[in-house]
């Protein structure tokens, strides 16, 4: 990974407790992502590089993502600090109808590390829109889950499944899925290189 510190953005999707409240959102894949996702958002913050919050918010108000539903709140250890940005969307896409492509551009970043959920909803919809916007996109994979769900024609498709087929639709061209310790050991190996250079700037 070509990972400039300073220009990559973490963006954690939809780490709402209302995916806890679908009655048909029954088995997962990955019981491990948020502890994933935990561990990128703590290298972000310790860092101090730039982090996203999606939140979605629906209009239905049956809905747990409805606002004042408890659903809507951010799940415990992935809640946002004060100085980190917190984007609402009410459709599958972050990017569409929302200003997160401008605050982007107008910190300079152009690369994007995504997780979160459903691997083949708003994760899949979202790293789409920022790789036909330009953006160099990572998604480890196991940072991300999905539900297990019926097909069209009444099939039942397990998480596992869907996940995979998510993940492989988007290394085909839309970014590069990888895993939690690889991106980890990138922002280390980019933080370490850029301190090295500035201390031997520092010298001369």
């Amino acid at each position: 990974m070509s990972l400039n510190p300073d220009a990559c953005a973490l963006m954690i999707i939809d780490q709402q407790q209302a995916d806890m409240h679908y009655p048909y959102f029954r088995k997962r894949n990955n019981d491990r992502a948020e502890y994933n996702m935990y561990r990128l958002l703590n290298a972000w913050r310790e860092n101090s590089l730039p982090i996203i919050h999606v939140r979605h918010l629906s209009g239905d108000p049956e809905s747990p993502y409805s606002p004042g539903h408890p659903g809507v709140r951010f799940k415990l250890g992935l809640e946002p600090l004060a100085n980190e940005e917190i984007f609402d969307k009410n459709i599958t896409d972050a990017f569409l109808r929302s200003n997160i492509e401008d605050w982007l551009l107008k910190r300079s970043i152009r690369q994007l590390v995504v997780v979160g959920s459903t691997s083949e909803g708003a994760v899949e919809a979202t790293v789409r829109s920022a790789s036909n916007l330009g953006f160099t996109v990572w998604v480890p994979d196991d940072a991300c889950y999905t539900f297990e769900k019926f097909s069209y024609d009444a099939v039942d498709l397990l998480p596992e499944t869907i996940h995979t087929l998510a993940m492989t639709n988007l290394h085909q061209g839309n970014s590069t899925v990888v895993d939690t310790t690889l991106v980890l050991h990138a922002v280390e190996h980019a933080i370490a290189t850029k301190e090295g250079e500035s201390n031997g700037q520092r010298r001369h």
